[in-house]
């Protein structure tokens, strides 16, 4: 231990087994309440050649220094650069996700409440309730702290009933990290009520945001329904990327922009979403947004076919045979756009008379898209499937 005090600590780290040197480490970090944060610096010889650096944090021990810990100052929250919001947004249902091997399992289920500055947080007794916000709490606050305008000071009850500071950490609207756990809000709950920055500077993470698009959408509210869907589209969850490429395919409610509409709807099909797997496959199929390829507007249209998400009828035998019938129509433009799109080249033509004709073909194809506003690109977008 090179130093330990309010100010730096510094820790050495050295790994041996005989004469023989494994790792190394220097652990530099500063105090935090009981918590220590900061950066590692380690080396292992014979397992690669430059040191490495990685994030690390340490939890005091109250059995082992409680004098220590008694003289400490509170933690403080890092609840973001707006503390109005960020105090208001704390209240919910959560439950723990880290450390621990329980998988997609909810454990650990806790309420936190705020009144004024103070606010507190409860363990929820697990099966109580069928939703988390009828659960009973578990007898007495285990958290509590209060807002100021410097952040938040929070305590913890101890095994021994005392109590001691504690580190809290409001990673976003729906993410509360105490101490060592992180909890994230229960999404069978009404979400709290926060606006829509498309810059998102609260850092709302994609599956909250998808959640908060569904009330503007049944509220008709486009705009706020969009804001959310491109949030939750840019932190890369399917469903709003399959959304968000679906907007900007038909331009309903931004500005269109097929190329851009075409790579969020190939992200969300390469994630496994049906919309945008079976709007993917018509795309190709229509060259809207990339260039027409028929071998992957059918292999896409394949996948969506076997997709969990999809219709009975496009799993089962025979929808497969009237489906694959649709996209015949589709790959020879039946179903995507007027055939005169597709006048071939007049020098391609076999003779004279075919080469005069192709010609006509062209000079109707060029005066109905200049007279008759014609679009040779966007008539598939009639046949995509809009997101819920």
């Amino acid at each position: 231990m090179e130093r330990f005090d309010a100010e730096a600590v510094i820790i050495h780290r050295k790994d041996t087994a005989g004469l023989t040197v494994g790792a190394s480490a220097v652990y530099r970090g500063k105090l935090n309440g009981p918590r220590v944060d900061g950066t590692v610096e380690y080396s292992w010889p014979e397992h690669f050649d430059k040191p490495k650096f990685a994030p690390w944090f340490a939890v005091i021990d109250p059995k082992v220094a409680p004098a220590f810990l008694a003289n400490l100052k509170p933690a403080v929250i890092n609840s973001g650069a707006n503390q109005a919001i960020a105090a208001l947004i704390l209240s919910g249902e959560y439950f723990t996700t880290t450390p621990g091997n329980w998988g997609s399992k909810i454990a650990h289920p806790i309420r936190i409440t705020r009144s004024g500055k103070e606010f507190s947080i409860v363990k929820l007794v697990t099966g109580s309730a069928a939703k988390a916000q009828d659960a009973r709490p578990d007898r007495e606050p285990f958290v509590r702290g209060t807002f100021d305008e410097n952040g938040t000071a929070a305590r913890i009850k101890g095994i021994d009933g005392n109590w001691m500071p504690t580190t809290v950490l409001l990673v976003s609207p729906d993410h509360v990290r105490i101490g060592a756990f992180d909890f994230v809000r229960y999404s069978d709950i009404p979400l709290a009520d926060i606006p829509c920055d498309p810059n998102n500077p609260l850092h709302v993470e994609g599956d909250f945001a998808w959640l908060r698009s569904r009330p503007a959408l049944k509220d008709k509210n486009q705009d706020l329904y969009l804001c959310w869907v491109r949030i939750s589209a840019l932190d890369g969850l399917r469903d709003g990327q399959s959304a968000w490429g679906y907007a900007l395919l038909t331009g309903n409610g931004v500005p269109r922009d097929v190329n851009l509409g075409f790579q969020f709807t190939e992200k969300a099909a390469h994630q496994g979403d049906f919309r945008g797997q079976i709007n993917l496959s018509r795309l190709f199929a229509a060259g809207v947004g990339t260039e027409r390829n028929e071998e992957l507007a059918e292999y896409w249209f394949h996948v969506a076919s076997r997709n969990a998400d999809a219709p009975a009828s496009l799993q089962n035998a025979e929808g497969l045979r009237i489906f694959q019938n649709v996209m015949v129509g589709l790959l020879h433009d039946a179903f995507v756009r007027d055939s005169i799109c597709d006048a071939p080249d007049p020098s391609s033509g076999r003779d004279m008379v075919e080469q005069q004709r192709f010609e006509r073909q062209r000079n109707e194809r060029d005066r109905r898209i200049r007279e008759e506003g014609l679009d040779c690109s966007s008539h598939a977008l009639s046949y995509l499937m809009a997101p819920d």
